[in-house]
């Protein structure tokens, strides 16, 4: 994709159509140093990418695996500095510490798993890095950038704010038609919605994601349709329960993958595993402090939208 201007010395860059689900959209700052945050469009088009930007720092937004794949890529052909969020160094470090905090041992043991994770997810360690901890400010000639941890998808992602541009890259916050995904173990249902809550209070013009694209219309809105998945998702995994479904009969039905069937192998067993894991953080939030009173009055002002 040509990269598209959206400030002065920003540009939004995201992958063609046919490139495949692990491509993530990101941002460019042409300015001084350039900066380089989140950008994977397709292997030969992000070499190509980095051979006529060179740039001098990339960020990384967060540890899953649609986000790291530019990582080997910039320690091969650029001399960019590479900076990661504060809290995800060993996610991208040790392949071992990857699968305990993410799927656990109990998935991570299968033959179906290793076939994805190793061949098909091209995971590979990066070294060599510094880190980022929320609230750090980077200066690219005119344009600032700040740097805030919003936890919840991962344990510190980092979305990138650009205040005099009133403009916020968003990486996986899940604004979107599917909304927020909290599939691994390391995932956190109620420090998603209070990173949500503070991302809402910002003033912002325009709203950037690594998968939907970018909002600049009744962006409150948007936020709260993110928001509402949540309660609605608490509420299904609820009722279902209560009427005595199973958590099989319930992950068949879909939490967020629907038509799970009609996908082979091994994808199939990985959004079927991440279904499982996202039911386990529902169930294990109504045991302990249900959503709908943590938040109540924000629970029954989305739901009745």
């Amino acid at each position: 994709m040509k990269p598209m201007k959206i400030a002065d010395k920003v540009y939004y860059i995201g992958p063609d159509e046919n490139e495949s689900s692990h491509a993530s959209a990101g941002i460019l700052i042409n300015s001084s140093p350039k900066i380089y945050i989140d950008i994977y469009i397709g292997e030969d088009a992000t070499i190509k990418l980095l051979a006529e930007e060179k740039p001098d720092i990339a960020f990384l937004s967060h540890h899953h695996i649609d986000h790291t794949r530019f990582l080997p890529l910039i320690k091969e052909y650029s001399n960019a500095e590479l900076i990661v969020p504060e809290g995800e160094e060993n996610y991208l470090t040790d392949f071992n510490f990857f699968e305990k905090k993410t799927a656990g041992q109990s998935y991570s043991s299968t033959e179906k798993w290793n076939l994805y994770f190793k061949k098909m997810s091209n995971y590979k360690p990066v070294h060599n890095f510094k880190t980022q901890a929320d609230g750090d400010t980077f200066k690219s000639g005119n344009v600032t950038l700040e740097c805030i941890k919003a936890a919840g998808h991962s344990p510190s992602h980092t979305v990138f704010n650009f205040p005099s541009e009133k403009i916020l890259f968003a990486s996986d916050i899940g604004i979107g038609e599917f909304g927020p995904w909290y599939g691994w173990l390391d995932c956190n249902l109620h420090e998603y919605i209070e990173s949500i809550l503070m991302l809402k209070s910002l003033d912002i013009d325009m709203l950037i994601t690594s998968h939907d694209g970018f909002f600049v219309k009744d962006i409150k809105h948007e936020w709260d349709k993110c928001l509402r998945h949540f309660f609605k998702r608490e509420q299904f995994v609820k009722e279902s329960l209560n009427k005595g479904k199973t958590k099989d009969e319930i992950i068949a039905h879909g939490i967020y993958f629907l038509n799970k069937s009609k996908v082979p192998d091994p994808m199939n067993y990985i959004i079927t595993l991440w279904d499982s894991i996202m039911f386990d953080h529902h169930k294990n939030q109504l045991e302990n402090e249900p959503l709908e009173k943590l938040f109540p009055e924000l629970s029954s002002h989305l739901l009745s939208m």
